[in-house]
Formats: structure tokens, sequence, C-alpha cells
């Protein structure tokens, strides 16, 4: 093997190893445009996730809310009523009783 002969295989290895890592960085391009929209997406979809999960706890808290509001203007409902009916007749004192340890009990307690 002559100097000649050993610089064309060295150079051939060369260009070789120069056109596979051509290829490979455009293979590798390729893949990363095709892949780009899954990312896309599933960024999106995280996102969207985490925004559902905040809604969702702040519906917990408004239906929270609601309920308490919802039993507060029972209990005063019923308060009223006996209060009402005390008013048209004077015989509901067991029934302001009741009415009004339930609001004490709403108010003090919960």
């Amino acid at each position: 093997m002559t100097i000649t002969q050993f610089w064309t295989i060295l150079l051939g290895l060369c260009g070789g190893i120069m056109s596979i890592s051509g290829a490979a960085a455009v293979i590798v391009s390729t893949i990363n445009k095709v892949k780009a929209p899954e990312r896309v997406q599933s960024q999106r979809i995280t996102a969207c996730e985490d925004r559902l999960n905040l809604v969702e706890e702040r519906l917990l808290a408004i239906e929270k809310a609601s309920s308490a509001i919802e039993t507060s203007q029972k209990i005063t409902q019923e308060a009223l009523w006996a209060l009402l009916g005390h008013a048209i007749d004077g015989n509901n004192v067991e029934d302001l009783k009741k009415a009004q340890t339930k609001l004490h009990d709403h108010i003090f307690n919960s």
C-alpha cells in the first residue's frame, strides 16, 4: 500500500463519515419537525388540565359557600316563621326557643 492509496482510503473514509453524519443530521431534524406538533399539543393539554384543576377547586369552594348560605337562610326562615306565629297568636314560645337555639348554634358554632 502506497502513501497515495493510504490517503485515498483515509479521505474516502472521512468523506463517508461526513456523508453519514450529514444524513443523520437531516434525519434528526426531520424527526424533530415531525414531533414538534405533538410537543406543542402536549404542552397545551397540560396547560388546559392545570386550568381545569383551578376551575374545579373554585367550583368546590363556591358549592361549599352556597351550601352554607342555604343553611343560614333556612335557619333564618325558621326563626321568622316562629316569630310570625308568636306575633299572630302568642303561643309559639317553644318554637321561638328552638329557633333561638338554632340561630345561636349556627352563628357561634359554625
